[in-house]
């Protein structure tokens, strides 16, 4: 779904309708999802970092702020089965344990 210029709104309707999926690679890289600039993005996806199913997934390059940042960061640190993520592109790094940080800008 990468290069699509999909904005916060829909992406968060993407991210419910995927949370009791068997999704296993999401790349929802390149897009304007972050354009809230608000942390309700970080909210949803925090949530579908619950589902067990999901092993990978790409959200690059979305204008995530620190706000959304944080929210992801919180996800990540109670996701024990998530194998990768990708976040270069927004205000947040990810360490050599996998884990996301966010920056402030």
């Amino acid at each position: 779904m990468g290069r699509n210029q999909i904005q916060t709104a829909s992406g968060i309707r993407i991210i419910n309708a995927l949370k009791s999926s068997n999704i296993t690679i999401l790349d929802l890289s390149w897009n304007s999802l972050g354009q809230k600039r608000d942390g309700t993005f970080g909210k949803a996806f925090r949530e579908l970092l619950l589902n067990e199913k999901l092993k990978h997934a790409d959200i690059s390059y979305n204008s995530f702020v620190e706000k959304d940042m944080k929210e992801i960061e919180i996800g990540i640190k109670d996701n024990h089965t998530l194998w990768g993520i990708h976040v270069i592109g927004n205000e947040a790094d990810v360490d050599s344990e996998g884990f996301v940080y966010a920056l402030k800008p």
